[in-house]
């Protein structure tokens, strides 16, 4: 009996684990699609091992790897606004472009705004 148990235990670990890595792959393909992150990262986080011994160490294991990869984007972002800054600077406040390049400069700080509330 608790042979069975064990097995149905881990058999719910091995499930629950899958999940999140279904969850983590779809987010990770996207963003490679989206040309949101290089093949480097990509296959950095897509072939992380992850544990089945326990239902802690998967959302540890997960949490981790979702908290990493929320970090990577929040920093891709970053980047951006920097160089859109840059650019900015550069740029005369008469450029017909000034205003579209300023009105997606203040959609990137927005967005990373946003991403730090969560």
């Amino acid at each position: 009996m608790t042979e069975q148990l064990n097995l149905s235990e881990k058999s719910r670990l091995t499930e629950l684990a899958r999940e999140y890595q279904e969850i983590l792959n779809r987010q990770l393909n996207a963003a490679l699609e989206n040309n949101e992150m290089d093949r480097e990262t990509y296959i950095y986080f897509i072939s992380q091992d992850f544990p089945q011994d326990s239902r802690d160490s998967i959302f540890d294991h997960f949490g981790s790897i979702f908290n990493e990869l929320a970090e990577y984007h929040r920093n891709r972002l970053q980047d951006r606004i920097l160089k859109g800054a840059e650019m900015l600077d550069k740029m005369s406040r008469n450029d017909p472009r000034f205003p579209r390049y300023m009105e997606h400069y203040d959609n990137l700080v927005n967005k990373l705004k946003d991403s730090e509330k969560i």
